[in-house]
């Protein structure tokens, strides 16, 4: 299905009622151009129909995220390990939410359930986007020069802003308000007045995490619907520090997260969590944002492409971006798991170079030497991400934890299944077994088969015949 089916409203009946009547085990997200006729990202849903003794939505999900870089796609579709392998504990917040969206995000129990702060974008500033000029706008409302009081200042696209930047590809002007289809008249004293305003992107699709990307209007631009508009209710936070969170790793991350559609809607970023600096991070956060704002400001006016001051553009942008996830108090664990969702991709404005460490390929293991067990699923638990399992020979028989291995299938993170699979061949006369060792589960024989139909196929051995192509 194409990946908005997660989320767009138009999909929700039938959201409900595949988590009614079906157990969803696995979900993919796969990028654009992973199937050579479709450019649109797609999602795979493996599912069973619910059994009436199975009506309960708190079974686990396999999730499998393939990122967008091409040598990733490639990868996954010659059968390597996809950028996540994650498990989301249940479907029942998805049941819960009014809309029945399906939130997969890797960094919902990693992240943003960890995350410390208890502000919300909307908290401090209001958040409306831009002017809709609609089908009644005509040509001759727009000019290059501005050719009286009622001609504004005009942003039209969303390529018109980078990342603490405002680089409008040319000087247009609009005749405001006459008839456009929604002016915001309410809006337009923040429209016209430099400096009240933070102008953010408001659509970008979900092939790059670095969703967003906001500047302060230093002009007093009146912007088209490929913007945002982030107004401060008052002066205890600085545009200076509404312009870092807003290009950070972590609002990007947030966007992405939550919202899969290439339109960015305005509550997904009135949600967005907003840290509290301290007095020396706020100093250097204002102090390092007019430094690159002014670079790059200089940098326009010699028409050059941040050639000389590259490198202390990009400084700063670590600098700052540094700042914020220190005033979040984020752990180890949670900027690990950031530097893997933005590993390799390009970031917008910063001369498109990596902007963290490219994710290398794993080392092949297709040739070693395997030996087989099998197993079978004790209890799974997903708070702590290990289960308990038993497997023949090891562990002196009896049943052990360990955390839940990423190549374990969504079928197997249920109590009682039965498994085969492979581990290392040196670990054949070992005593212990660790997450890593097991891979390529496969269903035991039977073990998924009702009670019912194993009667049958006993009772009549032409079933085993047709079975094992007998």
């Amino acid at each position: 299905l194409p990946e908005t089916f997660m989320e767009n409203s138009s999909c929700r009946d039938a959201r409900r009622r595949l988590l009614n009547e079906c157990e969803i085990l696995e979900l993919w997200h796969l990028p654009e151009g992973t199937f050579p006729m479709s450019t649109a990202a797609t999602v795979v849903i493996i599912a069973r129909k619910r059994e009436a003794i199975r009506q309960s939505f708190q079974a686990p999900i396999r999730v499998e995220i393939v990122g967008s870089l091409s040598h990733e796609k490639k990868q996954f579709l010659s059968g390597a390990r996809p950028r996540f392998s994650h498990v989301v504990p249940s479907t029942l917040p998805w049941m819960e939410d009014p809309a029945i969206r399906f939130r997969s995000s890797p960094l919902e129990g990693s992240v943003w359930d960890v995350i410390r702060s208890d502000r919300r974008l909307k908290d401090l500033a209001l958040v409306r986007n831009g002017i809709i000029p609609g089908k009644d706008q005509r040509i001759d409302h727009f000019d290059t020069s501005r050719r009286g009081e009622d001609w504004k200042p005009w942003l039209s696209g969303a390529r018109d802003i980078e990342p603490y930047a405002v680089r409008p590809r040319e000087i247009r002007f609009v005749r405001y308000p006459v008839k456009l289809q929604w002016p915001r008249l309410d809006l337009e004293s923040a429209f016209e007045s430099p400096g009240s305003k933070i102008l953010v992107n408001s659509g970008r699709a979900p092939g790059n995490p670095w969703r967003i990307y906001a500047a302060v209007d230093d002009v007093g631009y009146f912007p088209s619907q490929s913007f945002h508009c982030v107004l401060p209710k008052d002066d205890s936070v600085s545009p200076e520090e509404f312009v870092a969170v807003l290009n950070s790793p972590v609002a990007s991350a947030w966007v992405d997260s939550r919202n899969r559609r290439r339109w960015i809607g305005e509550d997904t970023l009135r949600e967005l969590p907003f840290p509290v600096f301290t007095g020396p991070q706020r100093e250097a956060v204002v102090e390092q944002v007019r430094e690159i704002t002014a670079l790059k400001s200089l940098e326009l006016q010699r028409q050059a492409s941040y050639g000389s001051s590259g490198q202390r553009i990009h400084d700063l942008a670590l600098s700052i971006d540094k700042l914020v996830l220190e005033a979040f108090r984020m752990g180890e664990n949670s900027l690990r798991m950031l530097n893997r969702y933005f590993a390799g991709y390009p970031r917008p404005g910063l001369g498109r170079t990596r902007y963290y460490q490219e994710s290398g390929e794993e080392p092949s293991t297709a040739n070693e030497r395997k030996w087989s067990v099998t197993g079978e699923v004790l209890q799974i638990d997903t708070k702590n991400q290990d289960m308990t399992i038993w497997v023949r020979g090891y562990h002196d028989d009896e049943p052990f934890r360990i955390s839940i291995p990423d190549t374990l299938p969504g079928w197997a993170l249920r109590p009682e299944a039965g498994f085969m699979a492979e581990v290392p061949w040196n670990t054949r006369d070992a005593s212990l077994l660790h997450a890593d060792d097991l891979t390529n589960f496969r269903p035991l024989e039977f073990s998924h088969t009702r009670t019912e139909e194993l009667l049958e196929i006993l009772r009549d051995p032409r079933k085993l015949d047709e079975l094992y192509g007998l």
